[in-house]
């Protein structure tokens, strides 16, 4: 029996020296929810052309509507296993192509706001998220595991409202680790608005 889609893809890296994935977390976030579980689409990527590769292909699944990007990263863009960088501008072109409604990014430093207000600003997707300091992988992927779960178990229809549970979620669920990490979670209502870090409101 085929599962119905969570409408969540992964775009994963090759950790170095650490045979680990995030693909059984995520087996856990949509395979435990009270609606039953869910299926989502799932790619490795370990260069700047895998992972642009990958990208366009999953935009052509109208099935998808959120990405999850787990690689290693810093203040300036996200580091592919081969060594490859893929910069903030090279990203907002990359997505600025997508009818995505959202990207969290489970990588290092890459998630200021400042880097998030420019991805939003050159696309169309309607929140973006990530961590602004250093993460250790054990504690990072927890934490998308919980954002994930909270994701795909959300049932409203408005992107806003479900991106905006999520936040409060994990500020109940997690408060300590959303600041040591540094999440913020951008979102705007409709193009070109301001985003707002839901992270911040109360």
């Amino acid at each position: 029996m085929t599962k119905p889609h969570s409408g969540l893809a992964v775009v994963e890296t090759r950790w170095e020296g650490m045979d680990i994935s995030v693909r059984p977390l995520v087996e856990i976030a949509c395979g435990t929810l009270d609606k039953g579980p869910l299926a989502f689409e799932y790619e490795m990527t370990n260069s700047r052309i895998a992972f642009q590769d990958a990208i366009f292909r999953l935009s052509r699944n109208r099935q998808i509507r959120h990405v999850y990007i787990a690689c290693h990263g810093t203040r300036r863009g996200l580091v592919c296993f081969n060594g490859d960088k893929i910069k903030i501008d090279e990203l907002v072109e990359l997505f600025g192509s997508t009818s995505f409604e959202g990207v969290h990014f489970g990588v290092c430093e890459i998630g200021s706001e400042k880097n998030l207000r420019t991805l939003l600003a050159g696309t169309r997707l309607g929140w973006c998220s990530g961590y602004s300091q250093w993460v250790d992988w054990a504690g990072s992927a927890a934490l998308d595991l919980q954002f994930i779960h909270n994701l795909v178990a959300n049932t409203r229809r408005k992107r806003q409202r479900t991106i905006g549970d999520v936040a409060q979620a994990l500020k109940h669920q997690a408060a300590g680790a959303c600041t040591d990490f540094g999440l913020s979670i951008l979102s705007r209502d409709v193009p070109r608005e301001i985003p707002t870090n839901l992270m911040d409101l109360s």
